[in-house]
């Protein structure tokens, strides 16, 4: 996605679009709006300030959209002067944190490891149309012990939210077989899109079969 000021006309119609379809979720990929920061091989302090900014603004556009709950991540700074990557649902408007990220890649064109720091450790729920809902952030889905532990809070549904390209697909939905077995989860994912980014989303049910 681009700046949030020029995506509100296209937020509004994906709104009404969720409302007509009688949508309970919208999904958007990890750290949605601005340029991807973390291409960048060396943390620049303005750049991070920026897309910081960028997603404040987004979160407001998010808010009006007509869908009962909207899920992704944002960035915002910690308190090791580096950035964090927030998972969160906007339910009815309010803005509730869910999970931070913990596993970061360090790749061309991902370098995250000198972009963001762990926030703090936290598996939150959001309840919606009576499932209970998890997030787990983009490279996390390698690791299926943070499914695994969603499974053993209750979670019906792990959303995916990514930032990826387009050549690994077929590894995601993998690591998404093997996240929904070892949660008993039903995990659907969304990716960003454009530059470098795939997009392509997927949906995987508890009993590893791409839907």
């Amino acid at each position: 996605m681009e700046a949030p000021n020029q995506l509100k006309p296209d937020l509004a119609g994906l709104g009404n679009q969720a409302l007509q379809l009688g949508a309970d979720i919208c999904l958007f990929g990890e750290a949605p709006f601005g340029p991807w920061a973390a291409s960048a091989p060396a943390y620049d302090q303005a750049t991070a300030r920026q897309s910081v900014a960028l997603h404040d603004a987004g979160l407001e556009a998010l808010a009006k959209l007509a869908c009962p709950a909207v899920f992704s991540t944002r960035v915002c700074l910690g308190d090791g002067g580096r950035l964090l990557n927030e998972a969160f649902v906007l339910q009815d408007g309010i803005y509730r944190a869910l999970h931070h990220k913990q596993a970061f890649p360090e790749e061309p064109g991902f370098f995250e490891t000198r972009w963001f720091e762990p926030g703090p450790l936290r598996f939150g729920l959001a309840e919606v149309a009576g499932l209970r809902i998890g997030v787990i952030i983009c490279s996390e889905l390698m690791f299926p012990e943070l499914a695994r532990h969603y499974g053993n809070l209750g979670a019906d549904v792990l959303l995916v939210p990514r930032a990826t390209g387009s050549n690994s697909v077929e590894s995601w939905i993998t690591a998404a077989r093997m996240a929904a077995f070892v949660s008993g989860c039903y995990v659907l994912s969304s990716n960003r899109t454009g530059g470098d980014f795939g997009g392509v989303g997927f949906a995987v049910a508890p009993n590893g079969e791409e839907l």
